[in-house]
Protein backbone atom coordinates (compact mmCIF):
# COMPACT_ATOMS: atom_id res chain seq x y z
CA UNK A 1 0.00 0.00 0.00
CA UNK A 2 1.50 3.74 -0.96
CA UNK A 3 1.60 6.53 1.67
CA UNK A 4 1.41 9.92 0.54
CA UNK A 5 3.66 12.04 2.01
CA UNK A 6 5.02 15.51 1.93
CA UNK A 7 9.04 14.86 -0.08
CA UNK A 8 9.58 17.97 1.33
CA UNK A 9 9.31 17.77 5.15
CA UNK A 10 11.14 14.18 4.65
CA UNK A 11 13.88 16.11 3.40
CA UNK A 12 14.06 18.68 6.79
CA UNK A 13 13.46 15.41 8.68
CA UNK A 14 16.34 14.05 6.85
CA UNK A 15 18.70 16.93 7.30
CA UNK A 16 17.26 17.68 11.00
CA UNK A 17 18.85 13.98 12.00
CA UNK A 18 22.20 14.95 9.67
CA UNK A 19 21.83 12.12 7.68
CA UNK A 20 22.55 12.02 4.08
CA UNK A 21 20.43 10.34 1.62
CA UNK A 22 23.14 7.62 1.04
CA UNK A 23 22.71 7.03 5.30
CA UNK A 24 19.52 6.97 5.41
CA UNK A 25 18.92 4.47 2.26
CA UNK A 26 21.11 2.06 4.08
CA UNK A 27 19.32 2.22 7.32
CA UNK A 28 15.58 1.98 5.44
CA UNK A 29 17.27 -0.97 3.69
CA UNK A 30 16.42 0.65 0.27
CA UNK A 31 18.58 2.08 -2.37
CA UNK A 32 19.51 5.60 -2.29
CA UNK A 33 18.25 5.85 -5.71
CA UNK A 34 14.68 4.35 -4.39
CA UNK A 35 14.96 7.03 -1.51
CA UNK A 36 15.51 9.80 -3.70
CA UNK A 37 12.52 9.22 -5.92
CA UNK A 38 10.57 9.44 -2.50
CA UNK A 39 12.41 12.74 -1.63
CA UNK A 40 11.34 14.55 -5.61
CA UNK A 41 7.82 13.13 -5.02
CA UNK A 42 7.88 10.65 -7.75
CA UNK A 43 6.89 7.83 -6.34
CA UNK A 44 5.79 7.35 -2.42
CA UNK A 45 6.65 4.94 -0.16
CA UNK A 46 4.80 1.20 0.88
CA UNK A 47 3.69 1.37 4.47
CA UNK A 48 6.87 -0.83 5.63
CA UNK A 49 9.52 2.10 4.12
CA UNK A 50 7.13 4.73 5.94
CA UNK A 51 7.30 3.17 9.22
CA UNK A 52 10.98 2.58 8.68
CA UNK A 53 11.04 6.39 8.20
CA UNK A 54 9.53 7.73 11.49
CA UNK A 55 11.42 4.78 13.54
CA UNK A 56 14.69 5.76 12.21
CA UNK A 57 14.40 9.43 11.83
CA UNK A 58 12.46 9.36 15.21
CA UNK A 59 9.79 11.87 14.01
CA UNK A 60 5.89 11.63 13.90
CA UNK A 61 4.36 10.10 10.55
CA UNK A 62 1.78 13.16 11.26
CA UNK A 63 4.88 15.62 10.69
CA UNK A 64 5.54 13.39 6.67
CA UNK A 65 2.01 14.30 6.21
CA UNK A 66 2.03 17.53 7.03
CA UNK A 67 0.96 19.76 3.90
CA UNK A 68 3.16 22.76 5.66
CA UNK A 69 5.18 24.43 2.84
CA UNK A 70 8.95 23.85 3.02
CA UNK A 71 11.46 27.11 3.31
CA UNK A 72 14.85 27.88 2.00
CA UNK A 73 17.91 29.79 3.97
CA UNK A 74 16.68 32.73 5.31
CA UNK A 75 17.16 36.14 3.38
CA UNK A 76 18.87 37.16 6.36
CA UNK A 77 22.90 35.98 6.08
CA UNK A 78 23.86 36.90 10.15
CA UNK A 79 26.97 34.37 11.04
CA UNK A 80 25.02 31.96 9.42
CA UNK A 81 26.77 31.49 5.65
CA UNK A 82 30.11 33.29 6.58
CA UNK A 83 32.93 30.98 5.60
CA UNK A 84 33.66 29.86 8.84
CA UNK A 85 35.00 26.66 9.42
CA UNK A 86 32.41 25.44 12.25
CA UNK A 87 29.79 26.14 10.17
CA UNK A 88 29.50 23.81 7.62
CA UNK A 89 26.80 22.70 4.67
CA UNK A 90 25.87 20.28 6.98
CA UNK A 91 25.70 21.90 10.19
CA UNK A 92 23.49 24.88 7.65
CA UNK A 93 20.96 22.52 6.65
CA UNK A 94 20.17 20.92 9.99
CA UNK A 95 19.46 24.22 11.77
CA UNK A 96 16.86 25.21 8.41
CA UNK A 97 15.58 21.95 9.10
CA UNK A 98 15.01 22.58 12.46
CA UNK A 99 13.74 26.31 11.76
CA UNK A 100 11.11 24.72 9.42
CA UNK A 101 9.73 22.02 12.21
CA UNK A 102 9.46 24.99 14.44
CA UNK A 103 7.24 26.53 11.82
CA UNK A 104 5.15 23.63 11.68
CA UNK A 105 4.28 23.28 14.90
CA UNK A 106 3.74 27.50 15.28
CA UNK A 107 1.49 27.47 12.19
CA UNK A 108 -0.61 24.84 14.44
CA UNK A 109 -0.67 26.50 17.44
CA UNK A 110 -1.40 29.95 15.89
CA UNK A 111 -4.90 28.52 14.30
CA UNK A 112 -6.38 29.10 18.22
CA UNK A 113 -4.99 32.26 19.20
CA UNK A 114 -5.67 35.56 18.37
CA UNK A 115 -2.26 37.35 18.80
CA UNK A 116 -2.33 41.40 19.58
CA UNK A 117 0.68 43.81 19.02
CA UNK A 118 0.73 46.72 21.11
CA UNK A 119 3.03 48.46 18.75
CA UNK A 120 3.89 48.56 15.06
CA UNK A 121 6.95 46.80 13.41
CA UNK A 122 8.49 50.17 11.07
CA UNK A 123 9.13 49.37 7.53
CA UNK A 124 11.76 51.36 6.10
CA UNK A 125 13.00 49.86 2.90
CA UNK A 126 16.93 51.10 2.96
CA UNK A 127 16.60 51.79 -0.98
CA UNK A 128 13.61 53.70 -0.88
CA UNK A 129 14.39 56.28 1.94
CA UNK A 130 17.40 58.63 1.52
CA UNK A 131 18.40 57.51 5.69
CA UNK A 132 21.20 55.87 6.95
CA UNK A 133 20.62 52.88 9.05
CA UNK A 134 21.22 55.02 12.25
CA UNK A 135 18.41 57.34 11.23
CA UNK A 136 15.85 54.41 10.25
CA UNK A 137 17.33 52.92 14.14
CA UNK A 138 16.20 56.00 15.70
CA UNK A 139 13.11 56.30 13.98
CA UNK A 140 12.61 52.73 15.74
CA UNK A 141 13.00 54.01 18.97
CA UNK A 142 10.79 56.91 18.42
CA UNK A 143 7.99 54.60 17.17
CA UNK A 144 7.87 52.39 20.09
CA UNK A 145 8.55 55.50 22.79
CA UNK A 146 11.70 53.93 23.66
CA UNK A 147 13.02 55.71 26.74
CA UNK A 148 16.76 57.73 26.72
CA UNK A 149 19.59 55.76 27.21
CA UNK A 150 19.70 51.99 27.02
CA UNK A 151 16.93 49.20 26.15
CA UNK A 152 16.18 47.57 29.33
CA UNK A 153 14.40 44.86 27.81
CA UNK A 154 14.94 44.72 23.75
CA UNK A 155 13.31 41.24 23.63
CA UNK A 156 10.16 42.66 25.00
CA UNK A 157 10.16 45.61 22.35
CA UNK A 158 10.41 43.46 19.88
CA UNK A 159 8.01 41.35 20.92
CA UNK A 160 5.55 44.10 21.52
CA UNK A 161 5.62 45.08 17.94
CA UNK A 162 4.20 41.18 16.63
CA UNK A 163 7.59 39.47 16.25
CA UNK A 164 7.75 36.48 18.17
CA UNK A 165 11.12 35.44 19.26
CA UNK A 166 12.73 32.36 20.03
CA UNK A 167 15.28 30.74 21.73
CA UNK A 168 17.42 27.31 20.17
CA UNK A 169 20.27 25.21 20.57
CA UNK A 170 20.87 25.95 16.48
CA UNK A 171 22.20 22.47 15.91
CA UNK A 172 25.02 22.91 18.17
CA UNK A 173 26.45 25.28 15.50
CA UNK A 174 28.11 28.31 15.93
CA UNK A 175 25.26 30.49 14.63
CA UNK A 176 24.20 33.71 16.46
CA UNK A 177 20.78 34.46 15.05
CA UNK A 178 18.27 34.03 11.88
CA UNK A 179 14.97 36.00 10.72
CA UNK A 180 12.51 34.38 8.78
CA UNK A 181 9.16 35.72 7.50
CA UNK A 182 6.98 33.62 5.85
CA UNK A 183 3.29 35.13 4.31
CA UNK A 184 1.10 32.98 7.21
CA UNK A 185 3.14 33.66 10.36
CA UNK A 186 4.63 36.89 12.49
CA UNK A 187 7.81 37.86 11.57
CA UNK A 188 10.71 35.05 13.36
CA UNK A 189 13.82 36.00 14.85
CA UNK A 190 15.61 32.67 16.30
CA UNK A 191 18.54 32.90 18.35
CA UNK A 192 20.83 30.56 20.07
CA UNK A 193 20.48 30.30 24.00
CA UNK A 194 24.12 28.65 24.07
CA UNK A 195 25.15 32.40 23.18
CA UNK A 196 26.56 34.98 25.85
CA UNK A 197 23.51 37.34 26.21
CA UNK A 198 25.65 40.23 24.78
CA UNK A 199 26.47 38.72 21.99
CA UNK A 200 22.79 37.79 21.73
CA UNK A 201 21.49 40.68 22.46
CA UNK A 202 23.61 42.24 19.49
CA UNK A 203 22.24 39.82 16.75
CA UNK A 204 18.71 40.29 17.59
CA UNK A 205 19.02 43.84 17.32
CA UNK A 206 20.79 42.99 14.26
CA UNK A 207 18.23 40.85 12.37
CA UNK A 208 15.86 43.17 13.62
CA UNK A 209 17.62 45.74 11.09
CA UNK A 210 16.86 43.27 8.42
CA UNK A 211 12.81 43.15 9.53
CA UNK A 212 12.84 47.11 9.20
CA UNK A 213 15.20 48.06 6.34
CA UNK A 214 15.55 44.85 3.88
CA UNK A 215 12.66 43.30 1.39
CA UNK A 216 15.38 42.08 -0.75
CA UNK A 217 18.97 40.54 -0.19
CA UNK A 218 21.68 42.74 -0.87
CA UNK A 219 25.17 43.30 -0.83
CA UNK A 220 25.38 45.71 1.83
CA UNK A 221 22.28 44.45 4.22
CA UNK A 222 24.90 43.04 6.29
CA UNK A 223 26.78 46.24 7.62
CA UNK A 224 23.68 48.13 7.12
CA UNK A 225 22.23 45.66 10.23
CA UNK A 226 25.34 45.99 12.03
CA UNK A 227 25.06 50.21 12.01
CA UNK A 228 20.98 50.16 12.40
CA UNK A 229 21.92 48.05 15.61
CA UNK A 230 24.84 49.73 17.27
CA UNK A 231 22.42 52.97 16.62
CA UNK A 232 19.30 51.12 18.45
CA UNK A 233 21.22 49.95 21.36
CA UNK A 234 23.94 52.42 21.16
CA UNK A 235 22.67 55.88 20.64
CA UNK A 236 25.68 58.16 19.59
CA UNK A 237 24.94 60.98 21.32
CA UNK A 238 23.60 59.47 25.06
CA UNK A 239 26.11 56.34 24.47
CA UNK A 240 29.36 59.20 24.12
CA UNK A 241 27.77 61.19 26.79
CA UNK A 242 28.09 57.98 29.42
CA UNK A 243 31.97 57.47 28.25
CA UNK A 244 34.45 58.17 31.16
CA UNK A 245 37.63 60.56 30.23
CA UNK A 246 39.65 57.36 30.34
CA UNK A 247 38.89 54.70 28.23
CA UNK A 248 40.35 51.14 28.92
CA UNK A 249 39.79 47.76 29.60
CA UNK A 250 37.79 48.88 33.29
CA UNK A 251 35.98 51.22 31.11
CA UNK A 252 34.80 48.66 28.42
CA UNK A 253 33.45 46.43 31.33
CA UNK A 254 31.38 49.28 32.67
CA UNK A 255 30.05 50.70 29.55
CA UNK A 256 28.95 46.79 29.31
CA UNK A 257 27.06 46.61 32.47
CA UNK A 258 25.20 49.79 31.29
CA UNK A 259 24.30 49.14 27.87
CA UNK A 260 24.07 45.77 28.01
CA UNK A 261 26.35 45.39 25.28
CA UNK A 262 29.58 43.53 24.89
CA UNK A 263 33.09 45.18 25.60
CA UNK A 264 34.03 44.61 22.03
CA UNK A 265 30.71 45.70 20.66
CA UNK A 266 31.35 49.10 23.20
CA UNK A 267 34.92 49.61 22.07
CA UNK A 268 33.73 49.73 18.00
CA UNK A 269 31.32 51.68 18.24
CA UNK A 270 33.86 54.22 20.61
CA UNK A 271 36.33 53.85 17.64
CA UNK A 272 33.39 54.29 14.38
CA UNK A 273 32.43 57.20 16.75
CA UNK A 274 36.02 59.00 16.72
CA UNK A 275 35.52 59.29 20.61
CA UNK A 276 39.18 57.38 20.93
CA UNK A 277 41.85 57.65 18.64
CA UNK A 278 42.73 54.98 15.75
CA UNK A 279 46.09 54.20 18.18
CA UNK A 280 43.32 53.87 21.48
CA UNK A 281 41.54 51.12 19.12
CA UNK A 282 44.34 49.13 18.16
CA UNK A 283 46.14 49.13 21.52
CA UNK A 284 42.86 48.15 23.40
CA UNK A 285 41.83 45.41 20.83
CA UNK A 286 45.57 44.08 21.60
CA UNK A 287 44.79 43.97 25.20
CA UNK A 288 41.71 42.02 24.23
CA UNK A 289 43.32 39.51 22.62
CA UNK A 290 45.62 39.05 25.18
CA UNK A 291 42.95 38.51 27.99
CA UNK A 292 41.12 35.96 26.02
CA UNK A 293 38.13 38.24 26.22
CA UNK A 294 37.61 37.94 21.83
CA UNK A 295 36.46 34.35 23.06
CA UNK A 296 35.31 34.65 26.26
CA UNK A 297 34.60 38.25 28.86
CA UNK A 298 35.12 38.29 31.98
CA UNK A 299 32.47 36.29 34.12
CA UNK A 300 31.86 39.38 36.22
CA UNK A 301 30.69 41.17 33.72
CA UNK A 302 28.44 38.69 32.25
CA UNK A 303 24.47 39.18 32.58
CA UNK A 304 21.16 37.20 32.32
CA UNK A 305 19.45 36.23 29.10
CA UNK A 306 16.23 37.88 28.13
CA UNK A 307 13.31 35.63 28.15
CA UNK A 308 11.36 35.68 25.47
CA UNK A 309 7.26 35.46 26.18
CA UNK A 310 5.10 35.49 23.39
CA UNK A 311 5.43 31.36 22.18
CA UNK A 312 5.43 30.38 25.78
CA UNK A 313 2.09 32.67 26.59
CA UNK A 314 0.85 30.64 23.20
CA UNK A 315 1.93 27.25 24.45
CA UNK A 316 0.62 27.84 27.82
CA UNK A 317 -2.85 28.94 26.58
CA UNK A 318 -3.09 25.58 24.60
CA UNK A 319 -2.71 23.87 28.51
CA UNK A 320 -4.94 26.08 30.36
CA UNK A 321 -8.07 27.61 27.90
CA UNK A 322 -7.98 25.00 25.29
CA UNK A 323 -7.53 22.26 27.51
CA UNK A 324 -4.65 20.63 26.01
CA UNK A 325 -2.61 17.80 27.57
CA UNK A 326 1.40 17.76 26.42
CA UNK A 327 0.92 14.73 24.74
CA UNK A 328 -1.86 16.47 22.69
CA UNK A 329 0.38 19.18 22.71
CA UNK A 330 2.88 17.23 21.52
CA UNK A 331 0.87 15.16 18.88
CA UNK A 332 -0.14 19.00 17.70
CA UNK A 333 3.74 20.41 16.92
CA UNK A 334 4.68 17.00 15.36
CA UNK A 335 7.45 16.42 17.08
CA UNK A 336 8.51 13.69 19.82
CA UNK A 337 8.85 13.81 23.49
CA UNK A 338 12.41 14.56 23.94
CA UNK A 339 12.14 16.84 20.78
CA UNK A 340 9.02 18.52 22.76
CA UNK A 341 10.96 19.53 25.47
CA UNK A 342 14.25 20.43 24.02
CA UNK A 343 12.62 22.96 21.33
CA UNK A 344 9.61 23.68 23.34
CA UNK A 345 10.52 23.50 27.02
CA UNK A 346 10.73 27.06 27.82
CA UNK A 347 10.77 28.83 30.97
CA UNK A 348 7.08 30.20 32.02
CA UNK A 349 6.32 33.80 30.98
CA UNK A 350 3.69 36.36 32.22
CA UNK A 351 0.70 36.21 29.90
CA UNK A 352 -0.33 38.92 28.35
CA UNK A 353 -2.31 40.07 25.11
CA UNK A 354 -3.01 36.58 24.40
CA UNK A 355 -6.76 35.55 23.82
CA UNK A 356 -8.47 32.46 22.06
CA UNK A 357 -9.75 32.62 18.17
CA UNK A 358 -13.90 32.54 18.48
Amino acid sequence: MQMGINPDLLVVARNWRGLSQTALSSRLGITQGHLSKIENGIIAPDEKVLNAMTTVLDVPAALLHSPDRVYGAPMSVHAMFRKKADVGKKSVEAVIAELNVCLVGLRALLKSVDLQAAAVLPRYDIEDYEMSPGDIAENVRRAWQLPNGPIRNLIQAIEDAGVIVFPLDMQGASIDAVTLSVPDLPPCIFFNRNKPADRIRFSIAHELGHLVMHRQPSSTMEQEANEFAAELLLPAREFVASVSERVDLAELARLKQIWKVSMQAALYRLSSLKVISYNQNVYLNKLINKHGYRRSEPASTEFPHEVPVTFEQVKNLHLSDLGYSVVELQELLKVNAEDFKAIYGLAVGAVRRLAVVK
